[in-house]
C-alpha cells in the first residue's frame, strides 16, 4: 500500500513558537485511513539547524493519536523545537510508523515552511 504526500494543508510555523501539527494517513489509491490504533511507535523527524534531525515520538506523549482508526494523529511542539528548525520554504519531514512487524515512512515533501522571528 501506498502511504504518501498526506498532508491536507500546507504547513506554516515561525521558529519559537508552540505549534501542533494534525496528520491524517491515508492511502494514495483508495483514500482509506492506515488504522493506527495499535501502533507502538509513531516518530516525526523535522530537519533542524546545522544538519540536525528534531524527532518526536508517541512513546514520550509529543505525538498524540485522536482518531486510530481514522489515521489522524497530532505532533506537538514546544518553541524550544520549533527553535532549532532549519528556516526554509517547501521543507520536508517523514513521519515512521510502528504497528507489528510493519514500519511505514511516510515522507511530506516540501509541505512545512519555517520563517525566522522579525523581532
Amino acid at each position: 500500500m501506498i502511504y504518501e504526500n498526506c498532508v491536507i494543508q500546507k504547513i506554516n510555523l515561525v521558529k519559537g513558537e508552540d505549534k501542533e501539527i494534525f496528520v491524517i494517513i491515508e492511502n494514495e489509491e483508495t483514500q482509506e485511513p492506515l488504522d493506527i490504533s495499535t501502533a507502538s511507535e509513531i516518530k516525526a523527524i523535522f530537519q533542524g539547524a546545522s544538519n540536525t534531525l528534531i524527532t518526536r515520538k508517541l512513546s514520550l506523549a509529543e505525538i498524540v493519536i485522536v482518531s486510530g482508526i481514522g489515521g489522524k494523529f497530532k505532533i506537538k511542539l514546544t518553541e524550544t523545537n520549533t527553535a532549532s528548525f532549519r528556516a526554509g520554504n517547501d521543507l520536508d519531514f517523514e513521519t515512521e510508523i510502528q504497528i507489528g512487524t510493519n514500519t511505514y515512512i511516510i515522507q511530506f515533501l516540501k509541505s512545512l515552511t519555517v520563517k525566522e522571528r522579525i523581532s
